[in-house]
């Protein structure tokens, strides 16, 4: 039967395949490569050696229908069109590298066996499936594979790499190249899974300031990383050293499950000690989970502008949600973060889980919107920073857990809920709290242990007593500290 092309309404009904075109995908579909030239399709079974495919197939398709073994490094002629059917995959040994100059084949079927590299020319392909590499089998180690996909796109200065459904098994150490995209099916179907001792599951490195590869438009969407609490793992990490920087990297929909040390963490590598100036701009990170890590986000990089939008935490004792170290511009939006540490007889918590943690320069830090529970502290820091040098903004939140930071730090608090205990001075620290249009539950200041002031501003907010005192008035600023005794509080 000819092909035929039907016109109605102006519009062009592409022509239906000829069945005897059509082949079995690997997948149960039809689908139907185009041939590259005039010649007809040529089978690479009908032929005795891989040489002579090629040379019968110059100008059109060579179909890979049976396996074929590589026994050299090369590439297929850049004017074959490589397709593949039924059980056709290259199987390229230890020691040997295949490239794939052309194929618009778009099936998802296995195309490749082997330890040896197969990987795709630049443009030789439009996107790539890792089960071009793997194939079915969730069993075994797939670094390799995961090596070669990458790549593949690497080569192609970008593409996107679809991820089936599975429980991928990686030694990790994986650079993600720039303008690239690792999509999978979801954050429960889709799942890498680093094995083995190797620390990090994913790496993206920055570039010297000023070069066009600073530009990385590097996105992970939709799927989980699970780094089996590995000691020391991280599960996305960006680095560079002092004059390197990198612009635009978007992770979506991506559960992260039991990281030892960070899901995601940007760090200055300078030699001799980092100075913190490793420039990531437009860091943007949306409705991911965060489960049982060590931290969700550490940041050691003051120029740059990091935001999350609705992630969740699920964290157990002596975790924390974000960790800046140093930063640029933060900004976390509309959050859920629950705790599970354990607690005392009267029910309060007795590790140090945490949603912030700060120590050095920053620029504004912003929680908008958030809520949490079971979790000690909102804010702390490490003791003998002299000043955090550091505006915390909160605003429209439910806070129930401490804002506690152990050096000096000004908190400016609008439209928050603050419930009991909320702000505390637990080392001498100077914490100066502006408190505006807040609704403070049983407002106090139990946990302050030192005589060093606390200066509270409070604007049009509603303020409960502490220690049977009225501790502050709407409109009035006042200055408290912990009396010499220890028995209560005072003005200065």
């Amino acid at each position: 039967m000819a092909d035929i092309s039907v016109v109605n309404s102006n519009r062009l009904v592409p022509a239906l395949p000829n069945t005897a075109t059509q082949f079995l995908n690997g997948t149960g579909a039809f689908s139907t490569p185009a041939t590259t030239g005039g010649g007809t399709q040529k089978l690479v079974s009908a032929y005795a050696s891989l040489s002579a495919a090629y040379t019968a197939a110059a100008g059109t398709d060579l179909v890979i229908d049976v396996p074929v073994s590589v026994t050299a490094t090369g590439a297929t002629p850049a004017d074959v069109n490589i397709v593949w059917r039924e059980t056709g995959v290259f199987n390229v040994p230890a020691g040997l590298t295949l490239t794939i100059s052309k194929s618009n084949d778009t099936s998802t079927k296995q195309r490749f066996a082997g330890a040896g590299v197969k990987v795709f020319a630049a443009k030789a392909a439009p996107y790539f499936h890792l089960s071009w590499w793997s194939g079915a089998d969730e069993t075994v180690d797939q670094t390799n594979n995961i090596r070669d996909a990458l790549q593949s796109a690497a080569n192609s200065v970008g593409g996107t790499i679809f991820v089936s459904a599975g429980n991928w098994l990686t030694t990790g150490n994986h650079e993600i190249p720039r303008l690239t995209t690792l999509q999978g099916m979801g954050q429960r179907i889709t799942t890498f899974q680093l094995t083995g001792t190797a620390t990090k599951l994913f790496t993206i490195t920055t570039d010297p300031a000023g070069s066009d590869a600073n530009f990385k438009h590097i996105n992970i969407n939709n799927m989980r990383l699970n780094c089996g609490n590995i000691a020391g793992s991280r599960a996305v990490y960006i680095s560079g050293a002092n004059g390197t920087a990198l612009y635009g990297i978007r992770i979506k929909n991506v559960t992260f499950r039991d990281i030892a040390a960070a899901a995601i963490q940007i760090e200055d590598t300078t030699a001799g000690g980092g100075y913190y100036h490793v420039e990531t701009e437009m860091i943007l990170v949306e409705h991911c989970n965060f489960e049982l890590c060590g931290l969700g986000f550490r940041c050691g990089s003051i120029n740059g502008s990091y935001k999350f939008l609705m992630p969740y935490f699920y964290m157990s004792a002596n975790q924390g949600a974000f960790q800046l170290d140093y930063s640029g511009q933060f900004t976390c939006e509309d959050h859920l973060i629950t705790g599970h540490g354990p607690r005392d007889a009267s029910n309060n918590l007795t590790d140090s889980s945490f949603i912030l943690r700060v120590q050095g320069d920053h620029g504004p830090i912003v929680f908008r919107g958030g809520q949490d529970e079971g979790v000690k502290y909102f804010l702390t820091s490490p003791a003998g920073y002299p000043n955090l040098s550091a505006k915390i903004i909160l605003e429209d939140n439910a806070i129930q857990c401490l804002i506690a930071p152990q050096s000096s730090c000004t908190v400016s608090s609008r439209n928050n809920t603050l419930n009991a205990g909320s702000v505390a001075d637990t080392s001498g620290a100077q914490l100066v709290f502006i408190s505006n249009n807040d609704r403070h539950k049983g407002y106090n200041l139990a946990n302050s242990a030192s005589t060093a002031p606390i200066t509270q501003t409070f604007l049009n907010s509603t303020s409960y007593t502490g220690f049977g005192t009225v501790i502050a008035t709407n409109g009035t600023t006042k200055v408290m500290r912990m009396n010499s005794a220890g028995t209560g509080l005072e003005f200065v």
